[in-house]
Formats: structure tokens, sequence, C-alpha cells
């Protein structure tokens, strides 16, 4: 398909109604011919532009997914950590009431000093 465009003299140099008519189907054709190719050139734009935002969005998706595997890592040995700090310290304080259940707490002793009424008289 030869796409012609006719100019104003090439028009009025026809002779005939029907070629006038066939001349402006042709660039009506020709026309639609123009326009259909700038469609496909905008949509081709159009799509590869969203294809590129779709590799952009999973490509920050990997990131923050392998960044949040690595912090949920982190927690794991922080909880582990905490674990095992309240195990000692339960050990601990098992090992303080252990020491003491047969002589007197520390905290028995300051109670019995500072109250000068609970103090054991003499006779």
């Amino acid at each position: 398909m030869t796409c012609h465009l006719f100019t104003d003299e090439d028009v009025e140099s026809t002779s005939g109604t029907r070629e006038d008519m066939t001349g402006s189907k042709t660039r009506n054709q020709c026309y639609f011919f123009i326009a259909f190719i700038l469609t496909l050139i905008v949509s081709l734009a159009i799509v590869s532009f969203v294809i590129f935002l779709i590799i952009q969005t999973r490509n920050k998706m990997d990131q923050i997914s392998s960044r949040l595997i690595s912090e949920r890592k982190n927690i794991e040995e922080l909880k582990k950590m905490n674990s095992m700090i309240l195990k000692y310290l339960n050990q601990s304080e098992m090992k303080e009431k252990e020491r003491y259940f047969f002589t007197q707490s520390p905290e028995l002793h300051d109670y019995f000093f500072t109250h000068p009424e609970m103090k054991v008289s003499e006779k």
C-alpha cells in the first residue's frame, strides 16, 4: 500500500467526482495508517515503561525480603541470647537461695539491724 498524499493541485486537476472520492479515500487510509503506527509506538513505549517498573519493583522487593530475612536471623539470635541470660540468672538466683537456706539471709540481717525492737534482749 503506497501512501500518496495529494496536493490541492492534484485534486483540482482530477476531472471527476469518482476520482475525487478515490483520492480522499486513499488520503483517509493514509491518515489512518499513520495514526495506527503512532498509536502502536505510543503503546510500545507505555508497555516498555510498565515492564521497567515491574522489574524495578521486583528488585526492590528482593532487597526488602533479604533484609527481612537477615533481621529475622538477628532477632532469633537475640532471642537465644536472652534465653541464655535468663537461664543463667535463674540458676544464679537458685544458688543464692540455696546458699542462704540454712543461714541467715542478708535481707533478714538488714531487717534485724534496722529495727531495734526486733533485737533479742538478754536477761
